[in-house]
């Protein structure tokens, strides 16, 4: 698994990129697709395609390393085949780690990796006082990857899906209103030049 680092302002100029105000890019995007509450009808197939394809191509150009993409509870398929179809029409999101995320499996896989650290310790391959968010880090289906920066919610309110709770404890959040099928480059760009404003606190208070 290659992260790779964020180019110089400078060069990212210089390739025609995104250059946001201070510089400041997130290693890691999750983006939860949510559709406006009171929206019945179904996302339909070509909007899909074309909300997906701005998140790929979004963090293509801003170098985005990670995109983790927090599925709908509803649209399923249509969402499995917008991502298919984003792939293959925006082949520049080769370069972005993509992860795809079962929503409210965030509770899951945090008790997974206490449950895994906690069964070394009684084979006795672990001393349990060595236990630390490293290790549980690790032990975590996204092991490997940066914590999550920056988490955008679409479709308005201010609600999350229960996915990657340990990931985005630091996270800066972002609530656009739109539904997921409904997401456009110009939500991305805003997003992350409002993610380049924030001066991030990682959990202090000051």
């Amino acid at each position: 698994m290659t992260i790779m680092a964020e180019p110089p302002r400078a060069e990212r100029a210089a390739r025609g990129s995104p250059v946001v105000a201070n510089g400041a890019v997130p290693r890691h995007l999750a983006i939860v697709l949510n559709s406006i509450a009171t929206a019945q009808q179904t996302a339909q197939l070509e909007p899909a395609i074309a909300a997906v394809r701005a998140m790929f191509a979004g963090c293509a150009d801003y170098h985005v390393a990670v995109l983790s993409i927090i599925r709908p509870e509803a649209d399923g398929g249509v969402f499995d085949a917008a991502v298919a179809s984003a792939r293959e029409a925006e082949p520049r999101a080769n370069g972005v780690e993509l992860n795809l995320v079962s929503p409210r499996n965030g509770r899951a896989d945090l008790l997974a990796s206490i449950k895994r650290l906690a069964a070394q310790a009684k084979r006795g391959e672990l001393a349990s006082d060595s236990i630390d968010a490293a290790s549980i880090e690790n032990n975590l289906s996204t092991r490997g990857l940066p914590p999550v920066d920056l988490l955008i919610a679409t479709g308005g309110g201010a609600t999350l899906s229960g996915a990657l709770t340990w990931q985005s404890a630091y996270a800066e959040l972002l609530f656009i209103e739109s539904s997921w099928s409904a997401f456009t480059r110009a939500d991305f760009d805003a997003a992350l030049a409002d993610y380049a404003k924030r001066c991030r606190k990682f959990g202090g208070l000051a």
